[in-house]
């Protein structure tokens, strides 16, 4: 073979081996402390957990797995059965892992993917909303037979809110610091439980445009992209559905029936009111203003009710115990109380768009919302001239 052919086959070789490797990644790491560890990769997709690979650590502590990636992939690193980290892996990265093999969630880094230390960062954060989060609930359940248990669940209430604020605030730094990095893609859906998101689709709408518009641009083909772009597109048709919500419970508009329990649980529902004029009120135990005009409603409820008035007071309460307490403190105990105990995620707050406690909705007695207010004495007013 002349050296022409010879160069020749060089440089197909060459070629054909670039082509085989130009999008492959490399996942490796060194950790100390190893014994006979397995180490699991799972690449996280929309539907689930895939097994991708597996290696077992020697004593040198080394592993290497070699993924062939067309678009960037979230995947979850798992030694034996400790609790994985997050990845977030583009073609040709080369992300190299330390850290102590008997506790790798606590004592990695990650080097070679810059998202893969964002992701890192969010889980931090995360973690330490959620142990302030645990140590509330601890504290709850251990005063619960508390007869101060009203104060107790106020007090634990507004530390809830302050670690719920101080996430959000640092999630939506993120984003606005890092709007073009996948990771933001991860802290858009960040939940502190199984019901409760970080950021709200609605009112944070402007989050996920701002990091859909970056990488969907870099990235239309990455299927964590592609939901993102999809699921905007939902956000943006809820909001159309939540302003058809707001004209139908604006002034004129039936008001919408729902049924929700009582303190015996009996269901309740507004439509069986028709025929009385009532106050339709959102309130909750923990809600100090609410409390504080709680006396000042049944005033006008005890000024009015022997023309017919009925109070449906709606709590965003989480706790039977701390709802009838309330009731029974305000005196308030002839209005008809009704709650499904879901907080803020009951579906009756978009139904009505309460995005403030308290509020009043006075309803005649053809079932129209006649009065919208934040404040009871507005209330009182409207009534004056509907009883007269």
């Amino acid at each position: 073979m002349n050296m022409r052919k010879i160069l020749y086959a060089l440089v197909s070789v060459l070629v054909l081996f670039s082509c085989q490797n130009a999008n492959q990644t490399k996942i490796s790491g060194q950790l100390d402390n190893s014994g006979n560890e397995k180490v699991y990769l799972q690449e996280l997709t929309l539907t689930g957990n895939n097994f991708q690979d597996s290696a077992i650590l020697s004593g040198s502590g080394k592993f290497k797995f070699n993924v062939k990636l067309s678009q960037p992939s979230f995947y979850k690193l798992i030694i034996g059965n400790q609790r994985g980290i997050t990845l977030i892996a583009k073609p040709k990265d080369n992300v190299q892992i330390s850290g102590d093999a008997k506790k790798i969630y606590e004592t990695y880094t990650v080097k070679g993917s810059e998202e893969s230390a964002y992701a890192q960062a969010l889980d931090k954060r995360m973690d330490r909303t959620i142990r302030g989060l645990d140590s509330l609930n601890a504290v709850y359940k251990q005063f619960l037979d508390n007869p101060n248990i009203v104060n107790i669940t106020r007090t634990l209430q507004n530390n809830y809110d302050r670690f719920i604020e101080e996430q959000r605030k640092f999630t939506i730094d993120f984003i606005q610091k890092h709007p073009s990095s996948l990771a933001s893609i991860m802290a858009l859906y960040q939940q502190t439980d199984e019901n409760v998101f970080v950021l709200s689709k609605t009112e944070d709408t402007k989050y996920y445009s701002l990091v859909d518009s970056l990488v969907y641009r870099q990235f239309p083909k990455a299927s964590y992209v592609m939901a993102l772009h999809n699921n905007l597109d939902n956000i943006k048709a809820e909001q159309k559905k939540v302003e058809i919500q707001k004209i139908m419970s604006a002034l004129g508009a039936t008001a919408q029936n729902f049924t929700l329990p009582d303190l015996s649980g009996k269901n309740i529902s507004i439509s069986s009111f028709k025929g009385n004029p009532a106050v339709l009120y959102f309130w909750a135990s923990w809600c100090d203003s609410c409390r504080t005009n709680n006396a000042s409603l049944n005033n006008i409820y005890n000024k009015y009710k022997s023309k017919g008035l009925k109070i449906v007071a709606v709590s965003l309460d989480m706790n039977k115990d701390s709802w009838k307490a309330a009731i029974q403190k305000d005196g308030i105990t002839n209005w008809t109380h009704v709650s499904d105990l879901k907080y803020w995620n009951s579906p009756i707050v978009p139904l009505y768009n309460i995005e403030n406690l308290p509020a009043y909705f006075l309803i005649d007695q053809e079932g129209t919302i006649i009065s919208r207010s934040v404040n009871e004495m507005a209330i009182d007013e409207r009534l004056e001239l509907l009883l007269k």
